[in-house]
């Protein structure tokens, strides 16, 4: 494919070393079908997809920073992960978990959504698309509500993802919300039910409203 102005990653985690994770099949057809939306012609013309599959901490954060600060003005970045997410309620945000990630110590193992945030903030390019198909991905965007009663003094955490400009964010669930890894229904792509629908849409121009599937956030100004 000939150079144009789009650029994605697309990050994919199927397989854990820690036995407190359970494998992730639905992962590999996400990344197969989505690359093949966006390098289509005839649909996501992005130029041909980085690829990092089963990644270790220090790939992730290697691949993520390299590809952010490689972009340019002219250019839109998409970045596309899909895998296990959790939310710390220690630091009140969001790890996305990795190969080699230790449930005993996310901040040390896995990669915090404050490294995403200063790289999106860094990053030059004038459009900035985020997908996440994890669980708890919407904690992102929306700050955390903490459990509690009603009439609890404790107050949402704000979101700190929102200050960079031309930023799109499209979550697969609330902030603490699990994702589903079964197919959309009547899919037989095998992939996740979040990006089953985001591939589906875009081979169709249809996105179903499925209620809680499907949260964009907007930063830009």
């Amino acid at each position: 494919m000939s150079d144009n102005d789009r650029y994605a990653m697309l990050i994919g985690v199927s397989t854990y070393d820690s036995d407190a994770y359970h494998d992730l099949p639905p992962v590999r057809a996400d990344l197969h079908y989505m690359r093949a939306v966006l390098e289509s012609t005839e649909i996501g013309m992005y130029n041909d997809c980085a690829m990092v599959a089963e990644p270790t901490r220090a790939e992730m954060l290697h691949a993520i920073e390299s590809f952010l600060e490689e972009r340019q003005t002219s250019e839109t970045a998409l970045l596309y992960f899909s895998g296990h997410g959790e939310f710390c309620e220690i630091d009140n945000q969001l790890y996305f978990l990795t190969r080699d990630t230790d449930p005993a110590d996310l901040p040390g193992t896995a990669v915090p959504a404050e490294f995403l945030e200063r790289m999106l903030q860094s990053c030059r390019a004038s459009s900035k698309i985020v997908l996440l198909d994890c669980c708890a991905s919407g904690s992102v965007v929306q700050g955390w509500t903490a459990k509690g009663s009603a009439d609890s003094e404790e107050r949402p955490v704000p979101s700190t993802l929102l200050r960079p400009t031309g930023v799109y964010f499209i979550t697969a669930s609330d902030a603490l919300q699990t994702a589903s890894a079964m197919a959309p229904a009547g899919s037989s792509l095998r992939t996740s039910r979040f990006t089953g629908e985001i591939v589906e849409g875009l081979r169709s121009g249809r996105i179903k409203d499925s209620g809680r599937t499907l949260r964009m956030t907007s930063s830009s100004t």
